[in-house]
């Protein structure tokens, strides 16, 4: 059985979101996944909307919905500093599913008010949400 011996803290600018000793963490960075396990070595990396999960040494395993935003790792401290954080449990599938038609309908009517920027945005993190949820339930790999 691993130890839980990484410390893990999802921050935002509303305060620690999640915070627990885990013994692996993998994270959505913005040029491909991250996984940290003990002893990692430094690093301070950009992440993207997506699931952050934390697995236990006692196999249970949670996930939590980050925003873009930096990862730093150091003598074993996992720390997100990122725009928006939600745990799993906490997700409503729903309203993600209905975010991102939301955000799928204003893309495909490219509308000259309609800002590409914003609504891509939008539909990442539905995407990111869903895909969260998901993974916490069970229904994706």
């Amino acid at each position: 059985m691993a130890e839980d011996n990484i410390h893990v803290q999802v921050v935002t600018a509303n305060g620690v979101v999640y915070e627990q000793k885990a013994s692996f963490v993998s994270a959505p960075g913005e040029g491909g996944g991250v996984g940290i396990l003990s002893g990692h070595e430094p690093l301070l990396a950009a992440i993207a909307d997506g699931p952050v999960k934390c697995s236990y040494g006692d196999g249970k395993t949670d996930y939590i919905y980050v925003g873009k935003g930096i990862l730093d790792v150091c003598n074993d401290e996992v720390i997100f500093l990122v725009r928006s954080a939600e745990t799993a449990d906490k997700i409503d599938r729903a309203r993600a599913v209905a975010s991102r038609e939301r955000a799928q309908k204003r893309l495909s009517e490219k509308k000259p008010e309609t800002s590409l920027e914003r609504a891509t945005a939008s539909l990442k993190r539905a995407d990111g949400r869903i895909r969260t949820v998901d993974l916490y339930q069970g229904k994706a790999e």
